[in-house]
């Protein structure tokens, strides 16, 4: 009985000193998560998806006036995807009435806007291959 209870500290103190690495982590600066393309309207449109009960995560990015979102919907809400993307295109549509929007459901798209954020935010991708990529986009949104 002593052994269980000796193994069972021992594992606590392990845990406990475990999550003392904290000081190590190093904060992030405005200037680390700072993209290079102005970003502020697809922010905003962002969180307007995000206050949707159905909605758990949202990717997106902004071209010029062209905006496009792909939310992650929680799995039980699924079967109403169409209602979703229907609302989240008013929402921002009437946030951003002179924007061209574009929402999708569709996990292939919401992979590939998670990839461009990415590319944005680390300065990896020029305004050329930002314009092409989004088009490609688009074009996949429709087909």
């Amino acid at each position: 009985m002593k052994s269980r209870s000796m193994s069972i500290m021992v594992v606590v103190l392990l845990l406990l000193s475990g999550c003392g690495g904290a000081d190590q982590v190093k904060p992030l600066s405005f200037e680390e998560i700072e993209p290079v393309e102005r970003q502020a309207e697809i922010d905003r449109a962002k969180e307007i998806v995000l206050e949707m009960e159905e909605v758990i995560d949202v990717k997106g990015v902004q071209f010029t006036h062209l905006l496009f979102l792909a939310p992650e919907v929680k799995q039980f809400d699924r079967m109403k995807l169409k209602h979703i993307r229907q609302d989240a295109f008013k929402r921002v549509k009437d946030e951003f009435p002179k924007s061209k929007v574009h929402v999708s459901t569709d996990k292939k798209i919401y992979m590939e806007l998670e990839k461009i954020e990415e590319q944005l935010y680390n300065g990896d991708i020029t305004a050329e291959d930002l314009k092409k990529k989004l088009m490609k986009l688009e074009e996949d949104m429709k087909g």
